[in-house]
This record gives C-alpha cells, sequence and structure tokens, in this order.
C-alpha cells in the first residue's frame, strides 16, 4: 500500500504507573515526533501520573478499560475490543504499537477488523508459552525487542515460534534522553540532608522497583559487606515501594545487619537524576532483565556502573571498559566491584566517560526513533 504522511501511530499501554517503561514509552513518542513524518496518540486504561505526563507533552491520550477476557463473562473485554475499534476507525490510525504483551489481546481484534496492522514491544525475558499464548503475541505482524537476549528468549519460545517468523522479530535499543541538567552543589545538599548523608560520605545506589526480580536483598547483602571495608559509605534503593512481603523481608535484613541509618530505601522519586547525580557508584543488582534502562541512565550521568551480567545487561556494559559485569546473586563480587571504584576516583572517572560515550553510540533517541518509522514505512509498504 501506499505510505500515508503522516503515519498515524496509536501506542497501547496497560497501565498508568511511572517506572523505566513508561519514560521510555513517552521518549519513543517524543523522538518520533522530533524527526518527523509521524503523528502519535496514546491509549491507556485510566487516568492516571503517566497520562498527565504525556499529556504536559501535547500529545492525545485516549482511556479505555482494559479488563482481561473471561469465559463466564466476556462482556467486558469485548466492549474493549469494539471501542479500541471505534478508537481506530475514528482517528484514521494506520498502525496499532503495543507495549508489552498484555494489550495485544484486545488490539489484535480490533486492528484485524480494521485492516491495520499490529506491532508488539517487549522489554523483558520473562514471558512463558502461556503469556503469549493468552495474549495472541503469535498472531501479531511484528515484534519489537530491547535487546538481542530478549529476542533469543522470545524466538525460544514453541508458541511464538509457531505464529511468527524471525524475520519478523526486530531487536531495537531504546533512546534514552541524553540528561544535560546538571543539578547544583545546593541542590544536591539539600539532598543529602534529607537522608542523612554526610559531606564525606559515598553514596552508592540502585534505581529500582522494590521488587524480586531486581535483586534488591543481594543489593543489601553487598551494602553489608561494602560497610565492614569502608564505613564512610550510604546506600540507597530508589524505586518504587510496594509494602509487600517482599519488601518487609528487605527491611527486616537492613535491620538485623544493623544498617537501618545506612540502607535506605526513598520510595518512587521524580527527581531520580538528581540521586543518579549523587551516586559515587550506581549498582543493578537484577536477576532479569531485557536490558537495564537504569545502566544508559547512569552512563549518560558519566556514573560507574556495576550490573548483573543477565540478558541485555551485557549488551550495554563493555566489562571492565563501560563499567562492570558480575554474576546474579553474588553479592560478594558487587561488593568486590563497588569496594574497587569507591577507593578508585580515577577509575570512576574513566568508566563513568567511557559509559557516557557508549551510552550516546547505542542508545540515542533519535536513532531508536529513524529505526521504529523504518519499521512503520516496511510494514505498511507490504500490505
Amino acid at each position: 500500500m501506499r505510505v500515508p504522511s503522516p503515519i498515524k501511530v496509536l501506542f497501547v499501554h496497560p497501565n498508568n504507573k511511572l517506572t523505566g517503561q513508561e519514560f521510555s514509552l513517552l521518549e519513543r513518542m517524543i523522538g518520533l515526533r522530533r524527526i518527523g513524518g509521524t503523528e502519535c496518540a496514546l491509549l491507556l486504561p485510566e487516568e492516571g501520573d503517566f497520562s498527565a505526563l504525556v499529556k504536559k507533552e501535547d500529545f492525545s491520550v485516549r482511556h479505555i478499560p482494559m479488563p482481561r477476557l473471561k469465559k463466564l463473562n466476556p462482556v467486558p473485554y469485548l466492549k474493549t475490543v469494539f471501542a479500541v475499534k471505534k478508537l481506530i476507525q475514528t482517528d484514521g490510525i494506520h498502525v496499532v504499537h503495543c507495549s508489552g504483551i498484555y494489550p495485544n489481546q484486545f488490539c489484535l481484534p480490533a486492528a484485524r477488523m480494521s485492516d491495520v496492522p499490529v506491532i508488539g514491544q517487549v522489554t523483558t525475558t520473562v514471558y512463558n508459552d502461556y503469556d503469549i499464548s493468552s495474549n495472541f503475541v503469535s498472531k501479531i505482524d511484528l515484534l519489537i525487542t530491547c535487546s538481542l537476549a530478549a529476542k533469543k528468549h522470545l524466538e525460544g519460545i514453541p508458541e511464538l515460534a509457531t505464529g511468527l517468523k524471525p524475520e519478523n522479530i526486530h531487536c531495537v535499543y531504546d533512546g534514552i534522553s541524553e540528561n544535560t541538567h546538571k543539578f547544583t552543589d545546593e541542590q544536591i545538599a539539600v539532598l543529602r540532608a534529607e537522608f542523612g548523608i554526610a559531606e564525606d560520605d559515598q553514596v552508592v545506589g540502585q534505581l529500582s522497583e522494590v521488587i524480586p526480580r531486581k535483586g534488591c536483598e543481594y543489593f543489601v547483602e553487598m551494602a553489608r559487606e561494602v560497610k565492614q571495608a569502608l564505613p564512610k559509605t550510604k546506600f540507597l534503593i530508589i524505586g518504587k515501594s510496594h509494602r509487600d512481603e517482599y519488601e518487609e523481608n528487605l527491611r527486616r535484613s537492613i535491620a538485623e545487619h544493623g544498617l537501618e541509618k545506612d540502607v535506605l530505601l526513598t520510595g518512587f522519586r521524580k527527581d531520580f537524576y538528581a540521586f543518579l547525580q549523587l551516586m559515587d557508584v550506581s549498582v543493578l543488582a537484577s536477576l532479569a532483565e531485557g536490558l537495564g534502562r537504569v545502566i544508559v541512565e547512569s552512563q549518560y550521568m558519566e556514573k560507574p556502573m556495576v550490573a548483573t551480567a543477565v540478558s541485555g545487561n551485557v549488551e550495554a556494559i563493555e566489562d571492565g571498559k563501560s563499567g562492570f559485569l558480575v554474576p546474579p546473586e553474588d553479592p560478594s563480587a558487587l561488593a568486590d566491584k563497588v569496594i574497587r571504584l569507591l577507593k578508585d576516583e580515577e577509575l570512576r572517572r574513566k568508566l563513568g566517560a567511557s559509559g557516557y560515550l557508549s551510552a550516546k553510540n547505542k542508545f540515542s533517541i533519535d536513532g531508536h526513533a529513524a529505526a521504529l518509522r523504518e519499521i512503520y514505512v516496511t510494514l505498511l509498504k507490504s500490505l
């Protein structure tokens, strides 16, 4: 078919949280607008923090509930499918681009009734055969992954392999903002005072949700070992708190180690870049990742990174040159690299500078947007 101009893309996202996935989606939309030729809109299940952020960037945001299909009562699900169909047709959408796999169950039937292609995008390696089949992922037109590791993982899922050819699964690295804003010494001093961090304390932090997949318990064990070697060190976990059993066990472990004043859980913070500037070393102790966004954010802030060598993390860090990679579930390995960095200011500077160049070369927003637009054009031409 003839490629329209602009290409109207409806992004569909299943929640209204504010995590790395949401920030990546917003930056994706901003990048596409900046390079031109694409008009982006967003569909969410309800109002919330993310929709407010997207509206501030002057994007169109719609809301339709997204209830899972239930055999005993399929009516709410069917209402959503037909509401999405109406939105596609009324707004003249050319491509539906699902964030994660959950929206596919609504978007695929709606798009098929409207003769519009569906693209899925995944940022993790935790999906299994049931996830793929129950959300119709094998039936979509094209799937985008955030890393080669995620692509390989998905290609190994039998349910997906029977529906999507390998050439219809693309790896496109996320584009992440190069945050050039530097916080003043006074702003950083206020942050230190808020959390009781002395001027001569060194700071090690992990930017992540407090969930098992992020390996927060290994961060705590690492902190215990580092604290014994370097008493003037503070540790921060910056990310959404759930106050669940996992977090309660984490807080209990912190207390048992006598680290209540040294290992601090800040909860979600919109000023997370200020925390990255505050850090001497950034850590990601995760057990599974598509590709840890915080790695690239830390690199853009020229902070040395120590991350677990899982999935796409190894695609963002060249071990020993743009950061350090360690085995997962190994707090002693984490502690060894962190101690080495805290003791060596020149090494911190060297890895930070190298990481910055790596991020600019592989994770620019304009490069990401250009790759996506080329995918849209190629897909529409093939119809």
